[in-house]
């Protein structure tokens, strides 16, 4: 996760999202330290509207995708990140 937001800073993204999984999922409390991690190592100011969470259903996976520039918790929510992007005309990198 570092190296993607490392490789996002470097395109000249400073806004970018982070669409985790459930706040009960350690897994999810171990991405949301990296990401807040990446962002003080990239001098960005940490903003609380950008941290969704999804619940991984459909319904919640596409609630949560609407900033400009995300990382998402997982392989199973990138394919319904891919087809939410793909329907909006969005770039995926």
């Amino acid at each position: 996760m570092l190296e993607a937001m490392d490789a996002l800073v470097e395109k000249g993204i400073s806004h970018i999202a982070l669409i985790n999984g459930s706040e009960k999922l350690m897994a999810s409390k171990q991405r949301l330290q990296i990401y807040l991690q990446g962002l003080k190592q990239n001098n960005i100011q940490h903003d609380e509207r950008l941290i969704q969470s999804s619940d991984l259903s459909k319904d919640g996976n596409q609630e949560a995708m609407r900033p400009a520039a995300i990382i998402i918790f997982n392989d199973y929510l990138d394919l319904d990140g891919i087809v939410i992007a793909k329907k909006n005309n969005l770039v995926i990198n």
